[in-house]
């Protein structure tokens, strides 16, 4: 299946940046994702969720850019955090992934109101480029 990028894009669109959106969105990603699996609540323990939004909103813009374009400046980021997730630093499972994933399927869901079946599998399969360059780095 081809991806629609435009259709991607206007998803994220209509989730983050729409007034009251917004902060729905990455609130309800996290208390998702954090809720999918013990041991990713426990990576998150000490973490500074305001700065971790912020990091959340930048991964996937730049995967959307790195899935579309091959931009480089999206493969830089994600080389950072290929890095950073990998068994030497934050020691990122690769298997967590598919709950990261699910976890924003789930939020999209919700907060897009013209969320469907096939958006779905636009977004799976356009992640799914960024989530394989990042989790090769374990």
């Amino acid at each position: 299946m081809e991806i629609d990028f435009n259709s991607v894009k206007k998803s994220y669109g209509r989730c983050v940046f729409t007034r009251d959106a917004k902060e729905k969105f990455f609130t309800q990603f996290y208390e998702t994702f954090l809720s999918n699996h013990s041991a990713i609540a426990t990576m998150f323990s000490d973490t500074n969720f305001e700065k971790q939004i912020s990091m959340l909103k930048n991964a996937i813009s730049m995967s959307i850019m790195y899935a579309e374009k091959q931009d480089e400046l999206a493969k830089d980021v994600l080389t950072k955090i290929r890095k950073s997730h990998s068994r030497e630093r934050y020691d990122v499972k690769p298997e967590y992934y598919s709950y990261w994933l699910d976890s924003l399927i789930a939020t999209l869901r919700a907060c897009d109101p013209n969320f469907n079946d096939t958006l779905e599998q636009h977004w799976r399969n356009m992640m799914q480029i960024s989530i394989d360059y990042i989790a090769e780095g374990y």
